[in-house]
């Protein structure tokens, strides 16, 4: 075992720190790790970033060229899920449901082969917050 490079610690000039109990969740992934070799993560020390609560206004999920608008504003904390054209739901931070949401434009299909994936929301002046999209494909393999 080796101890981490000082390089790699980006982000140690953090501002004040969040309180314990408000870190919603954290998330790790390993990607192209070598078969049959060992590897080894070191994390330390976690540090939440501050926020600022935002709005992702008319969010628009564009597949392969077509999109689909949810005329909606989701604050933070919220999550939007569309499972088909008639079942669109808004949840709340707790999972509670907020509202439904009646998507406009046919949803976008997934062609064999790569598809490019957007996308975009208006939001308010001055932020620049994320989103975290998720695609779930459905149906017979495409090749």
């Amino acid at each position: 075992m080796g101890v981490p490079r000082a390089g790699m610690h980006a982000l140690r000039n953090l501002p004040a720190p969040v309180p314990r109990g408000s870190a919603q969740d954290i998330g790790l992934w390993s990607n192209h790790l070598p078969q049959g070799r060992t590897v080894t993560c070191y994390l330390s020390p976690v540090r939440a970033l501050p926020l600022v609560s935002a709005r992702l206004i008319n969010p628009a999920v564009s597949i392969a060229g077509h999109t689909v608008t949810f005329p909606v504003e989701i604050p933070s904390g919220h999550s939007l899920e569309l499972r088909a054209a008639n079942d669109c739901k808004l949840y709340g931070p707790k999972g509670e449901l907020v509202r439904e949401v009646s998507p406009q434009g046919a949803l976008p299909t997934l062609e064999p082969g790569e598809n490019e994936v957007r996308f975009q929301a208006q939001t308010l002046p001055g932020l620049s917050p994320r989103a975290h999209v998720t695609v779930i494909a459905q149906g017979k393999v495409l090749r």
